[in-house]
């Protein structure tokens, strides 16, 4: 449901603050949209605060993540990285990119957000049940009643709305197989792409490694109801698996803390500073370079 209200009316200058759903405890977030925001923010190394929208709060365009900035909403991972990446000055995240290199970013971004996440989608369809429990869900987050609601009445709307979104879409009308060759090819683009790079456009980050990030992140640490397409990551791209765990070390080293806890912040989060020029702790060995 869209709100009209800010979610922090009272706001630090310069806070981004990010609103987005409970933690998991497979996962810093089950959203691939979250995760990857989350992961960009830590890579532009801008301070920011989370807010846990409850499973209730969506932004005013009814839609999750979205930020808050000086007492403006910001809808949309990809239009909220450009207007973060303008008022904080991190335009040399990208700047280096040549013409052939900007034009990959941007079709392997539609690839991993139009194609690959809607593999995601077509999994919650069939697993919704994974969003409450205790373990690996985020049934720890939530209230007694609210999960009593979603364990008999919300996790069959979800998956119902899901299923006919992916119906829509294209995707859930594939056979098992078909979307598993899909996927496949995917994950095998990418893996051949990044290659031996740290990452995807070699020593600096980009939108499209925290996009990747949140994406195969669901395919990769989120349990499913088949272990198929994790698997084909773990054996069958070596450069994407390798990718993704150096990201975890670089910019989540409270991953596991988060997991544990189900805290929205650590200390992490104040170690980032709101300066206007690219820095961030996690790459002082590249700093020199960027």
């Amino acid at each position: 449901m869209g709100r009209s209200q800010l979610m922090k009316p009272e706001f630090d200058k310069d806070m981004v603050y990010l609103v987005q759903i409970p933690r998991a405890g497979c996962i810093p977030s089950l959203s691939p949209f979250c995760l990857k925001l989350e992961t960009w923010l830590r890579m532009a190394g801008i301070r920011y605060q989370n807010i846990d929208n409850k499973l209730t709060n969506n932004s005013s365009k009814g839609q999750i993540p979205f930020v808050e900035l000086n007492g403006r909403e910001l809808n949309d991972t990809n239009f909220i990285i450009g207007e973060l990446t303008q008022y904080f000055s991190r335009e040399s995240m990208e700047m280096h990119l040549n013409t052939e290199q900007a034009a990959n970013l941007h079709s392997y971004l539609r690839m991993t957000e139009e194609s690959l996440r809607w593999v995601v989608v077509v999994e919650r369809s069939k697993n919704g049940e994974i969003f409450i429990t205790d373990q690996v869900g985020m049934g720890r987050q939530l209230s007694c009643p609210k999960k009593f609601f979603l364990r008999i009445i919300g996790i069959r709307f979800l998956k119902r709305g899901l299923k006919g979104s992916v119906q829509k879409q294209g995707y859930g009308r594939f056979s098992e197989d078909e979307l598993n060759a899909v996927a496949k090819s995917d994950l095998k683009a990418l893996d051949g792409f990044l290659g031996k790079k740290r990452f995807f456009f070699g020593d600096r980050p980009t939108r499209l490694d925290a996009s990747v990030f949140g994406v195969v992140g669901e395919l990769l640490y989120a349990p499913s109801s088949k272990d198929t397409i994790q698997k084909f990551i773990q054996l069958e791209c070596p450069n994407l698996s390798g990718f993704m765990e150096r990201v975890k070390v670089d910019f989540w080293p409270d991953w596991e803390e988060i997991l544990k806890t189900g805290a929205m912040n650590t200390a992490y989060n104040d170690s980032l500073q709101q300066d206007r020029g690219y820095s961030n702790p996690a790459l002082q060995d590249t700093t020199t370079k960027l």
